[in-house]
């Protein structure tokens, strides 16, 4: 008798055990792994159902573009002005995955396309695109970049170039709400961390190449900045399709907006 409790006990030990070992497995699953096209991943849980997906992206530069989960098609494009992709699963901490995807253009390696997408109902359905903040902006090259995953949001670092400005780094946090991910804010603010060659400032030090005005916070007074002024920029807004970036004129300390 007690050589068959002995038994039970180590039967039961290996079968919490491996239990134990399966829920970790699938608990540590990263919250960002990139993914290579035309490579099946078997590793990952991209349904949200919290078992492990067999899971591919097949890819042929300005050709097509497929995305498998276990065996099925669950999306496609006809991707004739794209020549390379980059993608990355990301998951919140409450399991949820979005694939962001990138789609670039063999013109000047702009960007075709910059999407958080999903899984729903057998299909891969677009969360957000990660340009519809910018609205109707005009701008040129632009890109963003998975900060941080959280409980239930991703925060992007947005690098675009505008025209009138030069090329800016600021935050964007999507929030998320069922399927999608929605912004919290309308407001962004700029930051100087993780620079690269296309933005190369470590310091919020900028300086204005030609004379132009500001307006207050409150909209009463307009402010005279001339060429040379040492300037700096805190956060970006867009109204009616147009950037406005909060500004400070660090000779005269005067706070506003530059439209």
């Amino acid at each position: 008798m007690k050589r068959k409790t002995k038994h039970f006990m180590i039967a039961a030990a290996i079968f919490i055990l491996g239990l134990f070992s399966t829920t970790s497995v699938m608990a540590a699953q990263k919250s960002k792994v990139t993914i290579k096209p035309n490579k099946t991943y078997t590793s990952y849980d991209v349904t949200g159902n919290g078992k492990k997906d067999k899971f591919l992206i097949k890819f042929s530069p300005e050709k097509y573009l497929r995305i498998y989960v276990n065996g099925k098609r669950c999306y496609s494009s006809n991707v004739k002005d794209t020549f390379a992709i980059n993608a990355e699963l990301c998951t919140l901490k409450n399991k949820k995955s979005y694939l962001h995807l990138k789609r670039i253009s063999p013109m000047n390696d702009n960007l075709v396309s910059d999407v958080f997408m999903t899984y729903r109902s057998g299909k891969f359905i677009t969360s957000v695109n990660t340009l519809s903040h910018m609205n109707r902006a005009s701008h040129g090259r632009y890109e963003s970049f998975v900060d941080k995953v959280g409980s239930n949001y991703i925060r992007i670092m947005e690098r675009a170039l505008f025209y009138d400005v030069g090329i800016i780094q600021y935050y964007v946090t999507y929030k998320q709400s069922g399927y999608k991910l929605i912004l919290t804010g309308k407001t962004y603010p700029i930051t100087y961390k993780k620079p690269s060659p296309y933005f190369p400032l470590i310091k919020n030090v900028w300086t204005a190449s030609k004379d132009f005005y500001s307006f207050a916070p409150d909209g009463n007074d307009t402010f005279v900045n001339s060429i040379g002024d040492k300037i700096s920029l805190y956060k970006i807004r867009f109204i009616d399709g147009m950037p406005e970036i909060y500004m400070k004129n660090i000779a005269t300390g005067e706070f506003s907006w530059y439209i």
